[in-house]
């Protein structure tokens, strides 16, 4: 299996889901705010989050996100 650095190299725009991406109900998924903490401190990489849930309205989804420590 590559390394996570690895793997990544070469790969410079990440384009992520939120619900059972980022989030699952209201929680947090381990690992995806210090993901996401990665890649903001990473000069050489970006992203952009893409929501594919339909049933929920921008506002719900960022009072869900807006509680955490990012």
């Amino acid at each position: 299996m590559l390394s996570k650095e690895k793997a990544m190299d070469g790969v410079h725009l990440f384009v992520l889901d939120l619900d059972g991406t980022v989030y699952l109900g209201d929680q947090p998924i381990k690992g995806s705010i210090e993901f996401v903490r990665e890649l903001e401190a990473a000069k050489d990489r970006d992203f952009i989050f893409l929501p594919i849930t339909p049933q929920r309205c921008r506002r719900s989804m960022s009072k869900s996100c807006g509680k955490w420590d990012w």
